[in-house]
């Protein structure tokens, strides 16, 4: 099995591949004093003395490692800013799509947003943990419509 670690403000997780099923959790992860262990979209923390196979079955594990228990997001978005808070390993996809409804934006408006740090043009991936963008426990994100080249 391949189990990737996502850390707090880590841009790349750390993959362990061909690990055993049988193999505890806490015998890839290091975890420090105040840190805990979710599975990536799961708001539940993980007993990290669960070997790989008892959390995840056969499918290939994501985990974040993270200091907070909860992230409080604020969205800006035209003026506007919503407030959200989030366990460090809800998906980024979801936090946008909790974003648009906090925001009461339209659906059919909504459909080429994304997020981004302010200041930057880089899209969050809407597939990792959103604690992997916030080092504490708090992120200030932009919610934006994606530039589409013209022609």
């Amino acid at each position: 099995m391949r189990i990737h670690i996502h850390e707090a403000g880590g841009a790349v997780p750390v993959t362990h591949s061909d690990v055993s099923p049988e193999t505890l959790l806490r015998a890839i992860i290091d975890i420090g004093l105040d840190e805990r262990v979710y599975r990536v979209g799961s708001s539940e923390e993980i007993d990290l003395d669960q070997t790989v196979v008892e959390i995840f079955g056969s499918e290939n594990g994501h985990v974040i490692r993270h200091q907070a228990r909860e992230i409080t997001i604020d969205v800006s978005y035209t003026g506007a800013t919503a407030k959200l808070e989030v366990t460090p390993s809800t998906r980024v996809k979801t936090v946008l799509a909790e974003a648009i409804a906090a925001l009461r934006i339209d659906p059919s408006s909504a459909v080429d947003l994304t997020l981004r740090v302010p200041g930057s043009d880089v899209d969050l991936d809407s597939t990792k943990p959103i604690g992997a963008y916030a080092r504490k426990g708090h992120l200030a994100v932009d919610l934006v419509h994606i530039v589409r080249p013209q022609g």
